[in-house]
């Protein structure tokens, strides 16, 4: 039965429950299957687990297992396992990780992340990034808080209260003092959030040429390309290009040359075309 689950699914898994036991496994001799092996940590009885610098066979935490990953350890993390990770490499899928420093792809679980050394990868789940850090989000939820810069793309939710979102894709929602570039997708801004819609700032495909949708309230928008803007409660948009503005009441607009329109809106825009020095503000 062993070699038949090793020849169809690949080496069995060892199953693990106590700390003594991971070490055990970890024992085991290499060589051929044995370094396939999965070690599948398990809680039981309040067990909690410390993986401390182990690369070399994988190790899945599951269950409800409580695992500290240190040193430059490599853990996956399914079900509803608990993960303190310090300065090592996590696979989520499901479950919840603190991590700080390291490396994380996210594509289940939820992962809150502090100064991450290399970029998260997230398909799916959901991530908070803390202190400076990169993201690339094509799925799932990412909430950027601080000095970080989020790459969204596909499916992307991005929340952001601070740092910087460059999208080509998904869906923004951003707060001041976040900064937001984007070229494709949406984004709901508000609070003095700083959107740059002329698909300058974003790489991909059909950069420089932006076709977003923004949706700002209180928020100062720049829009180039073919965006399309609805601002609300006291916006400013300085519009460029062939972008189309909507805006109420409480909103100033600039037009700054190229195909303009602008609907629905009191008081009439100010043309100032030519002004290089009204700029998009930093």
């Amino acid at each position: 039965m062993a070699r038949e689950h090793s020849a169809e699914l690949g080496p069995e898994p060892l199953a693990v429950y106590t700390q003594r036991g991971l070490e055990a496994a970890l024992r085991l001799p290499s060589g051929g299957d044995a370094d396939a092996r999965e070690i599948r940590l398990y809680h039981r009885q309040g067990a909690e687990f410390v993986v401390d610098g182990h690369a070399g066979r994988p190790i899945r935490a599951m269950g409800e297992s409580d695992v500290t990953v240190r040193n430059g350890g490599r853990i996956t993390v399914d079900e509803s396992a608990t993960v303190r990770a310090e300065n090592s490499t996590v696979d989520c899928v499901g479950g919840y990780v603190m991590m700080v420093g390291g490396s994380a792809r996210v594509s289940g679980g939820t992962v809150s992340a502090f100064n991450p050394v290399r970029p998260l990868i997230c398909t799916g789940g959901k991530t908070y990034g803390w202190g400076t850090f990169t993201a690339v989000v094509s799925g799932g939820t990412f909430h950027s808080r601080e000095n970080g810069t989020v790459h969204a793309s596909g499916q992307a939710v991005v929340v952001a209260t601070d740092g910087t979102v460059r999208a080509n894709g998904g869906t923004v929602y951003a707060w001041g003092p976040a900064s937001v570039y984007i070229v494709a997708g949406t984004v709901h801004g508000h609070e003095e959030a700083r959107i740059d819609a002329t698909g300058h700032g974003v790489t991909g495909a059909g950069a420089g040429d932006s076709r977003a949708t923004v949706v700002g309230r209180g928020c100062w928008i720049k829009a180039g390309g073919t965006a399309h803007v609805t601002a609300l409660a006291g916006s400013t948009v300085i519009a460029t290009d062939s972008a189309t503005v909507d805006a109420d009441e409480t909103c100033t607009v600039y037009t700054v040359g190229g195909d303009v329109r602008v609907l629905n809106t009191v008081p009439t825009p100010v043309a100032i075309a030519g002004m290089e020095s009204v700029k998009f503000p930093r």
